[in-house]
């Protein structure tokens, strides 16, 4: 009797041990999965796409056009359409942008963010504008309103242009027919600069610290955009 029982204790601890690694590879299955899946999506074609994407995790390639000097925790970079940008965005976590790797291709891996442009926001934007004239306070802060495009001298636009950008998105979003436009970005998770001032030498980040692997490596229009916040 006490051996039937010692055998049957046994086999439950091996169904159990079978289970468990079954689990496990299920999860790992899983993972594997979850990675195939990140889309790949090329710069041209991102403002077409991205409202698919919203709240997903995606990867860009590009050539970096502009970092904003401002704080550097935004980037642009461009495919073959040097008109067509996709605005890349750091949180505090991760380290700023460097302006010189401006003219590099980076490869970005984050999270499309989708950002609203209505009436609202554009009364609120021309108050802060006007404000300002009021008080001859003019210089720029990194938490300001506004729609930054990445173009070349946009950190160095007076407030009359900025006056005359509010006037032609409220012309833009009465000519959409809704009462928005929609601005697409990516939250950038990790990323990797290639060719990084023109030494040849890769430079990975992710989240937080910024890693470098020094192996060689061989070898205006519309604008993908959102507020500061």
């Amino acid at each position: 009797m006490l051996r039937k029982l010692m055998v049957l204790a046994t086999a439950a601890l091996l169904l159990v041990a079978c289970g468990g690694n079954q689990n496990t590879n299920k999860e790992v299955k899983e993972d594997v999965a979850e990675v195939a899946e990140l889309v790949k999506i090329l710069p041209d074609d991102f403002d077409a796409k991205a409202g698919e994407y919203v709240g997903k995790e995606v990867q860009v390639v590009g050539t970096i056009v502009h970092v904003c000097a401002h704080g550097g925790k935004r980037m642009f970079v461009f495919g073959e359409d040097s008109d067509l940008r996709v605005k890349i965005t750091a949180d505090d976590e991760m380290a700023a942008f460097n302006t010189e790797w401006e003219g590099s291709e980076v490869a970005v891996v984050g999270v499309v963010d989708e950002f609203r442009i209505d009436e609202e926001y554009l009364a609120t934007w021309q108050a802060e504008i006007e404000e300002k004239i009021a008080t001859g306070d003019m210089e720029h802060s990194d938490e300001d309103e506004g729609l930054h495009t990445g173009e070349d001298g946009h950190e160095q636009a007076t407030p009359e242009d900025e006056l005359a950008q509010i006037d032609g998105l409220r012309n833009e979003i009465a000519e959409s027919g809704t009462d928005h436009l929609s601005y697409y970005s990516i939250s950038c998770k990790s990323f990797e600069v290639m060719e990084f001032d023109g030494d040849s030498e890769d430079h990975e980040h992710s989240e937080g610290e910024a890693t470098e692997n020094h192996e060689h490596s061989e070898g205006d229009g519309h604008d993908h955009d959102g507020h500061n916040h």
